[in-house]
């Protein structure tokens, strides 16, 4: 092989490595972005539980200083917070939008 042909073949090959490789990094990175939106959401599932949580903490403190400390409070209270966290949620049904059933 002379020198041109060799020239043409080693460009052709990084050629296709460097697309091999640009398509690798594409991927990794629209799964790290799903990953990301996942992470997003539990937070935000987090958030709201917290709130719940300090809701009901601040329920149990207004009716221990009314009634005084019965040992039902506390069971009622972690027995909410338990139910809360073991029960699944369904996912929301989307509604489907009414301009486009009407635009026939």
């Amino acid at each position: 092989m002379n020198d041109f042909t060799q020239m043409h073949v080693f460009f052709f090959i990084t050629t296709l490595v460097v697309i091999v490789i640009g398509i690798l990094t594409s991927l990794i990175l629209w799964r790290f972005w799903i990953m990301l939106g996942h992470i997003e959401k539990l937070s935000r599932d987090i958030s709201e539980e917290g709130t719940l949580v300090r809701a009901d903490i601040a329920h149990m403190r207004n009716t221990m200083l009314v009634e005084g400390f019965k040992m039902g409070l506390l069971s009622n209270l972690l027995s909410k917070t338990a139910k809360r966290f073991t029960t699944r949620r369904r996912p929301k049904k989307e509604t489907p939008n009414e301009e486009s059933s009407t635009a026939e």
